[in-house]
């Protein structure tokens, strides 16, 4: 869930990037298939694109506040050669299916250490991890063009410091075709875990030269942070089918998580208060509907004026600000009144003691708990830093501090305030290992924020 800048849905616009681009060096063909490889669950291989390590830095710092960007001490060390690939995955129903990935390599490559980065929320296709790409001109360099946005180049910059980083599209985008399953617990996890699983079969391949370490740290921000948190729930609840990935994993960093669906985001949709992206709102009721056939008519959700949010959806083409202009600013106005009812009724009944005593007609309120991520045990031994805004405008605190209470009282992790495993930071603030409050309230520029502390803490993680 994020804040729509520009363009692209929490990301921070980087028009600016035509006069400072990343290169290619020509080493890679776009578009090149290899597809003899059958190993594990890799559909194809396409190499595409190779970055000069000379414009990953000047990229960065186009894209985000040139103070914070030099402050943040990013060396780029390596080129970084971009594959996109496909594989197959679970979708919503348990069926095969098959999603793409973009998967960033630096030009030292071996025994290289590896960020699974999962992407915030988009409602455009072109935003997607593997539409990134560039087209050199040598005659005249102003004439190079690109298709990066933020958060790829923050995954290239990541990989020229000598990490491999690992962008699923997700289902909905790229490789397929339907919906995104917004908030999806178990179909973010897949695509996640499987997108490692065919980065692992890519490492063996005939096409690609690297080899990856035995560590792995899981990321990412705003529905990424949300991806985060259900991907390693779901490799830590069925540990023995992941041989090779649970053992590799010595970090997790979650940011602002909307982990606490059923009580703390239900309560933020449903009071009277603005929200930032309204849009938020249709775009999970209508990827709930698809996942679960609640109803057979999705718009029955909200008030007649506002079904038209679901038709933009379908396009991907339109941006979740641009649908948000067109919703009430108050989430709550665009819902139906008894759709409304049964919902505020099903909060109220389980926001009390966690216990959902009445069943709703709808089923919705039981798939929100379903959906919650913040209820499981990462074990008292990896490092788990959540990163939030204390004043967070889009998702409230209250998720983070429900997950950390719930995995230091109900699991075995324990607090960094008392030398444990787990910590929630606001990032704005900086490091601490008792929590110190900010006063930031933008989702977006939280994620400026996120992604310094992020590669401050993954450098730490992986010496």
């Amino acid at each position: 869930m994020i804040k729509n800048i520009g363009k692209k849905v929490l990301f921070f616009t980087i028009s600016s990037l035509l006069c400072c681009m990343l290169i290619s060096c020509g080493g890679l063909s776009e578009d090149t298939t290899d597809t003899t490889i059958t190993s594990g669950n890799l559909d194809s291989i396409t190499a595409q694109y190779n970055y000069l390590k000379s414009s990953v830095v000047p990229l960065i710092i186009a894209g985000i506040d040139t103070t914070i960007g030099q402050a943040s001490g990013f060396t780029a060390s390596y080129d970084v050669n971009q594959y996109n690939i496909t594989y197959t995955t679970t979708d919503a129903n348990g069926n095969s299916t098959l999603a793409s990935a973009a998967v960033f390599v630096p030009s030292t490559n071996t025994n290289v250490n590896t960020l699974l980065y999962l992407h915030g929320s988009t409602s455009i296709d072109n935003d997607r991890p593997t539409y990134a790409s560039i087209s050199y001109n040598t005659t005249n360099p102003a004439l190079t063009t690109h298709t990066v946005e933020g958060e790829n180049a923050f995954a290239i910059a990541l990989a020229s410091e000598g990490k491999i980083v690992i962008m699923p599209d997700y289902l909905g985008f790229g490789a397929s075709s339907e919906l995104h399953p917004y908030i999806h617990a178990g179909t973010l996890a897949s695509a996640s875990i499987d997108a490692v699983l065919a980065t692992q079969a890519l490492e063996n391949s005939s096409v690609t030269e690297f080899t990856m370490s035995d560590k792995l740290i899981i990321t990412g921000y705003s529905e990424g942070g949300y991806a985060t948190m259900a991907t390693h729930k779901e490799l830590v609840n069925n540990s023995s089918s992941y041989p090779t990935i649970v053992n590799k994993i010595v970090g997790v960093i979650p940011g602002s998580p909307p982990c606490d669906l059923s009580v703390s985001m239900a309560n933020t949709m449903l009071n009277s208060t603005n929200y930032p992206t309204p849009a938020f709102l249709p775009f999970l009721l209508y990827a709930y509907n698809n996942a679960y056939s609640i109803t057979t008519n999705v718009t029955s959700f909200v008030k007649p004026e506002y079904a038209s949010a679901f038709t933009d959806l379908d396009t991907k083409t339109k941006s979740l600000g641009d649908i948000s202009a067109d919703l009430p600013s108050t989430p709550n106005l665009m819902i139906a009144d008894n759709f409304k009812a049964e919902i505020t009724a099903a909060l109220a009944d389980y926001s009390t003691d966690r216990v959902l005593d009445t069943a709703t007609a709808s089923g919705f309120y039981e798939k929100l708990n379903d959906n919650d991520v913040y209820n499981y045990n990462p074990g008292p031994l990896l490092p788990y830093y959540i990163l939030h805004l204390n004043a967070d405008n889009t998702v409230p605190i209250e998720n983070s501090e429900v997950a950390v209470h719930h995995m230091t009282t109900i699991g075995t992790a324990t607090s960094a305030a008392i030398g444990g495993n787990i910590a929630l930071i606001d990032p704005s603030v900086g490091m601490a290992t008792a929590y110190t409050a900010g006063t930031l309230t933008d989702h977006s520029a939280g994620f400026v924020f996120y992604i310094l502390t992020t590669k401050g803490i993954a450098n730490t993680i992986f010496q």
